[in-house]
Formats: structure tokens, sequence, C-alpha cells
């Protein structure tokens, strides 16, 4: 009987130092992927409007965080909440201490000025308070929006929304926005504006806006090259060219 209890008590004992070899080993390893796996470095690219310390703030991301416990899928909604012109942001870990994140910009492609301020605003009509004046160079001058309701990071408001969304995103896709500096929408049925110094447009009504602005880039094309004058859409899809007299 007491050499079955002595067994007995050798096996909890021989349970126990199993036990606390199991807990010092996770330990061990735990203190190892806390000194071994820190974020030393945080690499940004894909971004033009905002600077690489913007985005590594707005991300979260600190150096000496644990890089096995970053959770990357709730570092790109911090990113579009609180900077407007990021779409979308996918974040790589690259071990043992490197995190990048690369974003998606819609960077602005005009502004406008209302309530005091100047206003950016980007192909999907999101809205963006300019901090210098440098910051609408390049830009097109947007007329006529009438935008009511302004407020930084949201969607711009107005009934001429939809047609300013498709028109900006057809001037981005063409590559064209270096040849606008200027666009009146106060008549959405007579859309005009400067095209690369040489013809004033008159895009006509607000449809076939996607059409009307290829019709347009081939029309250049086809014009003598010190040829000025005016492009004006009499339909939605006949474009003609009025010679500078």
């Amino acid at each position: 009987m007491a050499t079955v209890t002595k067994r007995k008590k050798r096996r909890s004992r021989g349970g126990i130092y199993v036990l606390l070899t199991v807990i010092l080993t996770l330990a061990a390893v735990t203190v190892g992927i806390g000194l071994f796996f820190k974020v030393e470095a945080i690499e940004v690219t894909g971004n033009s409007v905002y600077d690489d310390d913007e985005i590594i703030e707005a991300s979260g991301i600190n150096k000496g965080d644990n890089m096995l416990i970053l959770e990357e899928k709730l570092i790109a909604p911090r990113l579009t909440d609180k900077l407007s012109y990021i779409e979308g942001a996918d974040i790589i870990k690259t071990f043992p201490s490197t995190v990048r994140i690369k974003v998606k910009e819609d960077a602005p492609i005009a502004y406008f000025r209302a309530e005091g301020n100047v206003w950016l605003i980007n192909t999907a009509c999101r809205l963006y308070k300019s901090q210098k004046a440098a910051d609408t160079e390049g830009l097109i001058k947007l007329n006529g929006a009438d935008f009511t309701d302004i407020e930084e990071g949201t969607v711009a408001v107005s009934g001429k929304v939809k047609f300013i969304q498709e028109l900006f995103a057809a001037i981005r896709d063409n590559g064209i926005e270096d040849k606008i500096t200027e666009i009146d929408v106060s008549n959405i049925g007579s859309i005009a504006f400067d095209y690369d110094g040489r013809f004033a447009v008159n895009l006509g009504s607000e449809g076939e806006i996607k059409n009307k602005v290829a019709m347009l880039i081939g029309a250049e094309s086809k014009i003598d090259a010190n040829a000025r004058g005016r492009l004006e859409f009499t339909t939605d899809i006949e474009l003609h060219f009025m010679p500078e007299s």
C-alpha cells in the first residue's frame, strides 16, 4: 500500500514538473517575442497629400509595438476615418521589425472658396480645408458649385454633386488636369472651361460626360497645333470647332 502511495506521489510531482516546464517555456517564448519582434521602422508609400508623419500618427502604430499582436485590419479604418483623402491602405508586416503602410489616396483635383475659406475637393467631392496658399497650386478652380453644409472630411452637398463627380473622374482618368485651370458649373446645361490655353470649351448638357471628354481629346489631336478657338457640343454626340477669327 505504501509503495502505491509513493508511486502516486512521484506521478503527481512529475505532472507538476511538466506543467512548470510548459509554463516556463511559454513565458520564455513570450519574453523572446517581446524582445525580438518589435516595430523598429515604419515606411509609408503612395502618399502625396499627407506627409509620412501625419499618416504614421493617424495609423496608431508606434515604434516598440509588438509586431505579432499588431492587427492590420484595424489600421486602415483609422486612416480613412482621420484623413479625408485616403481611400484605403494595405498594412504589410516585414519581419523582424518593419511595418509598411501603402496608402491609396484620392488627391484633390480642384478648389473653391466658401465661407471665408479655401476648400480642396477630390473626385469623390470630399472636402478638405486648405492650410496654405501652395495647397491650390496645379488644381482646377471650381466656380458655381453651390455647395451647402460644408464640413471637412464630408462629401460636398449640392444638387450638382453627381455631375461634378462624373466630370472630375473623366478629367482625372484621361490625365488632363493640367490642361484645365478653371471650370464654371453655374449652369450644368452649359458647362464652360478653358482647355490647354487654346480652346474655350462648352460641354453643353450634363449628359455623356465621359464620352464628351474623350471626344474633346480626340478633337484636339486633329486640330492644328497652333489653332485657337471654341469647341462646343451642340448635342451629346456632336462637337464643333469654331476657329478664332
